[in-house]
């Protein structure tokens, strides 16, 4: 190699080797920026991993390096977890003091509190969420700190601590049940977003130095617990639930079942203790249970066993049985407001809200559009709801919680059922071997000659008396005749089939009942005896009760060529009768088909053509 050779190869070395060495300078003063830089800013503080060994005589040094802020308390060791937060004025100034407290106080108290268990402070009758609970109380009684980041800090800014006023700041306290109180202050979040700068308030001892002096040190806390629960307001924490939960399994679900329309048609005058004449609102449907066994009646009903009250003489559909099931844990989708302490006039105080926030949510007293009370062991859970909104949910006010909820149409729909769609379609509901007479009576037009030489105006007034059960059924007229059984079992079908077909409004009711009924159909249960039952279930010779005679009336106005209005009497055996009321229309064809049955018994034709009704 030439010596030209060898000096060009020396400097070409030279080159790399100074090309590395000023790229090794390169990334050592990149690093010194990234690391440097943000600390000169004030608002940027980054010297999270710095851990030193506790000086606090508070302090619990833990795994990892980590410290305990203070003493681990567990829940039953805490008396009190006061939250102070002035970003929740957002949702009213009334959730900036929050926490949680542990009752204290006798087991038989006013308010139905329970020894032992946690209330939010002021919002006693609020079901909140346990989670949230379990995360506010890891938050103030496992105060593990991420890192200690400055030990003596002299310059509080840095880490959004600074603050002339607590009162400005975000503070969690701790009241322990052996008279401690230990309060921390939360900053801001940390550049990397892994947690946030706290400081603990007070004086505290410097083991160091054996003085006291105010503690000064600045520590980083995990984001969990802060914002699942601590930096939340009680508006988040609280669950949308509007109906004291019901267990399904119980006997006896509910006692009764209401829901009001405020609408025109359902107010009455109502006349007051001191004689003056108020507005109110009669329910457009009310539903209470009965005891099948004792409404002979409803033993025809199938899995139903609620009466509607709302409306005499008619059983609740099966449906109402999901809808019941629905209201034993009725929950909305989200808290929009908590109610707050308010005092009266008389200076009575309870928690309430006002005009204008109820109005704010379309349920001011002139603004309700629906009421739902469902009655459970004696306490009257009573739901307020607004108008539809877009189309989609309701605002629900339960007066049982205190709450102002969102609930979804999905959630609510029975609000758009009308009335014939909680009921029964079917106008009897009587097992056979039940049936002690029944009575048709009446008039039809047939419209030419038939094959049996009917003509015209054909007038029907039959009565039946049935005796014995099952294939010893035996049907008589009141002539005395026995009828075939097989055959008045076609003609029942029929009767059975007559069902509401919907409502009719109060003018068009008053005004078919302007004249006499078309048709008249009487059905009357047997009175029987009723008798106890031993451990095994088995049926023994005492009497328990006897389950007296019923009947039902069921009178027919002709509305128009295909609608007759229907309504409904009850005769007790003592000659009580509950009064004709209804509602409903059925179909003059199903009642015409009944009529033509009635007249093929009489005359001894067959009526189990399928295709002649």
């Amino acid at each position: 190699m030439t010596s030209q050779a060898i000096k060009k190869s020396n400097t070409v070395k030279k080159s790399i080797r100074l090309m590395c060495i000023l790229a090794a300078v390169f990334v050592v003063l990149l690093a010194g920026y990234f690391i440097i830089s943000p600390m000169l800013e004030d608002e940027e503080a980054v010297a999270e991993a710095v851990v030193y060994d506790p000086i606090w005589e508070s302090e619990v040094a833990s795994t990892n390096g980590r410290v305990l802020m203070y003493p681990h308390y567990e829940r039953t060791s805490i008396k009190m977890i006061s939250i102070h937060n002035p970003d929740n004025a957002v949702y009213g100034q009334q959730y900036v003091d929050w926490g949680f407290y542990q009752y204290d106080g006798p087991e038989e108290n006013e308010n139905d509190l329970i020894p032992g268990d946690f209330y939010l402070i002021n919002y006693e009758y609020a079901p909140y969420d346990s989670t949230m609970l379990s995360n506010v109380v890891v938050g103030a009684g496992f105060a593990l700190s991420t890192s200690r980041v400055e030990d003596h800090c002299d310059d509080y800014s840095r880490y959004g601590l600074d603050f002339a006023d607590p009162e400005d700041a975000i503070s969690v306290t701790m009241e322990t049940t052996d008279g401690k109180t230990y309060t921390y202050y939360v900053g801001d979040k940390t550049p990397s977003g892994s947690g946030y700068y706290v400081r603990v308030a007070g004086e505290d001892k410097l083991l160091s130095t054996g003085e006291t002096m105010e503690r000064d040190s600045v520590y980083t806390l995990s984001p969990n617990n802060l914002e699942a629960a601590i930096l939340s307001s009680p508006v988040e924490l609280v669950t949308p639930t509007l109906t004291l939960p019901v267990d399904t399994q119980t006997a006896g679900l509910f006692e009764a079942f209401y829901i009001w329309r405020h609408e025109d048609e359902y107010i009455y005058e109502h006349e007051n203790e001191d004689g003056t004449v108020s507005q109110k609102y009669s329910p457009a449907i009310s539903v209470k249970p009965l005891n099948q066994s004792k409404d002979p009646f409803a033993q025809y009903a199938g899995l139903s066993v609620y009466y509607a009250a709302s409306h005499p003489g008619y059983y609740i559909s099966t449906r109402f049985e999901t809808l019941s099931s629905l209201f034993a844990d009725f929950k909305g989708t989200e808290v929009m407001e908590l109610a707050s302490l308010i005092t009266d006039a008389e200076g009575e105080s309870y928690y309430g809200f006002d005009d204008a926030t109820r109005e704010k949510y379309g349920l001011g007293a002139d603004q309700i559009k629906y009421t739902v009370r469902l009655v459970s062991q004696g306490i009257e859970n009573d739901v307020y709801f607004s108008e539809l909104q877009e189309e989609s949910y309701y605002y629900a006010y339960s007066l049982v919680f205190n709450t102002i909820c969102k609930v979804t149409v999905a959630d609510a729909y029975f609000l758009q059922w009308e009335d014939q769609a909680f009921l029964m379609n079917q106008l009897v509901y009587l097992g056979i071997d039940k049936c002690d007479s029944i009575k048709i009576s009446g008039s039809y037009y047939a419209l030419g000659v038939d094959e049996n030489g009917r003509t015209g105006l054909q007038e029907i007034n039959e009565t039946y008396q049935l005796t014995g059960t099952g294939n010893n059924l035996v049907v008589n007229t009141a002539d005395g005749v026995t009828l075939d059984t097989a055959e008045f079992r076609e003609l029942y079908q029929i009767l059975i089939s007559i069902a509401n077909r919907g409502k009719v409004s109060d003018e068009e009711a008053a005004e078919a009942m302007k004249n006499a009924p078309v048709a008249t159909i009487e059905v009357s249960s047997r009175r029987s005896v009723v008798y106890k039952t031993d451990s095994n279930g088995n049926s023994t010779n005492e009497e328990d009760y006897v389950l007296e005679s019923v009947s039902k009336k069921f009178r027919f106005y002709q509305l128009s060529d295909g609608r007759l209005f229907c309504t409904i009497e009850e005769i007790n055996a003592d000659g009580t009768s509950s009064g004709e009321t209804g509602s409903f229309y059925v179909l003059s064809s199903r009642l015409e088909q009944l009529f033509v049955a009635t007249q093929d018994l009489r005359d001894g034709l067959s009526i189990n053509e399928k295709d002649r009704y």
